[in-house]
């Protein structure tokens, strides 16, 4: 019987590397990143790694996280071969976590909102980006570290890796002949990962949230992309970078703090359901201005947001509970059972009874 435990116990459900790449998970940024066309239920962005400009081998492609797992998606841009970039604006329902390969990269991780946790080798307290913020890294070959990413938590922000080859020549063909990361990852000669973290400036969050609010499709997104990647290249390695601290950013301390409040309900209270003339008058804001800041903060309405978080919920009693359809309808706020069974069918393409099922099934 102890036996039998031990072999469904589940591991902790990976991040970016357990995305499928044909058959098998990429494991890699490398691999991944290698033949984004073959990432499993992804959708092709654009690429031009056909005709006279093949040499580029641009492409990009976005994956959407399965609802059963959370909301968000996942955007993945490469350029000039050895040039990735990935996007984050995800909420997952349990913690994520995953082992990382050194790959010999230069890392930039912007953090607009929620907490990048990662476990460092011989490093007792974790190494953790807290957005908003700006984590460099460097993580040799053969140097593996643990990447965490909490559950109920949105995450927002992007990735930016490089080999320090790709840098130092780019930097060389621009005329720059000296720049403060490339000689420090140069310089360092220890198996450890060399890391730094600085307040990320209003110029710099500027840009990194233009770039995850690209608003053109297929190829002329590959090339938003590419110019987004640049100037934050640009404002990341210029000596001036870490000078103005984030007071400048579009959003005030005030309004962020309102807007998780209010996510903060949608999130927990169900039944009844929460109406915006409600949410509004709690935090002290308008309807119509708590409507736009909510879309523009979170990037989906207040409607959309709510709906979420109640048929997850939803999903989450049949599959662990014993309730009947019925009393999971009104956990979810719903007073006819009809009334959420259409919802609910809407929402994940199947209905309340057949989830109760495929639960069963899987823990039989």
């Amino acid at each position: 019987m102890q036996r039998s435990r031990k072999s469904t116990k589940s591991a902790p459900a990976g991040i970016l590397r357990s995305a499928l790449v044909g058959r098998e998970p990429a494991r890699t940024i490398q691999a991944l990143f290698s033949n984004l066309g073959a990432v499993s239920h992804g959708a092709v962005i654009g690429d031009d790694t056909d005709g006279e400009t093949a040499h580029r081998e641009f492409e990009g492609a976005r994956l959407r996280l399965d609802r059963t797992d959370g909301h968000g998606s996942y955007e993945f841009f490469r350029l000039y071969r050895h040039l990735f970039i990935v996007t984050i604006e995800c909420l997952y329902d349990r913690h994520r976590e995953e082992i990382v390969a050194g790959e010999g990269l230069i890392e930039f991780h912007i953090c607009l909102r929620g907490r990048l946790t990662m476990q460092l080798p011989k490093q007792r307290a974790p190494l953790v980006a807290q957005g908003p913020c700006l984590l460099m890294l460097y993580q040799p070959l053969g140097v593996d570290l643990t990447e965490h990413l909490e559950a109920g938590v949105r995450h927002t922000g992007l990735s930016l890796y490089c080999r320090p080859s790709f840098l130092t020549e780019l930097l060389r063909r621009n005329g720059i002949t000296q720049c403060e990361l490339p000689d420090a990852v140069q310089a360092h000669t220890a198996r450890t990962v060399w890391h730094k973290t600085v307040t990320l400036t209003a110029d710099l969050h500027y840009s990194a949230t233009g770039l995850l609010q690209n608003p053109y499709q297929g190829g002329f997104r590959l090339l938003h992309a590419e110019a987004k990647a640049i100037e934050i290249l640009c404002k990341v390695l210029s000596p001036a970078t870490h000078v103005v601290g984030i007071d400048g950013a579009p959003s005030n301390e005030t309004v962020v703090g309102q807007l998780d409040a209010v996510r903060r309900v949608l999130s927990t209270q169900f039944a009844p359901i929460p109406h915006i003339r409600e949410l509004a008058r709690r935090v002290g804001m308008s309807e119509s201005r708590l409507k736009r800041s909510f879309k523009e903060h979170f990037g989906t309405t207040i409607f959309e947001y709510g709906m979420e978080h109640r048929m997850r919920h939803a999903l989450e009693l049949l599959r662990a509970s014993a309730m009947s359809i019925c009393q999971v309808a009104e956990e979810a706020g719903y007073q006819h059972q009809t009334s959420f069974t259409a919802a609910f069918r809407d929402h994940f393409g199947f209905l309340p009874s057949e989830a109760r099922r495929g639960a069963g099934a899987a823990g039989a």
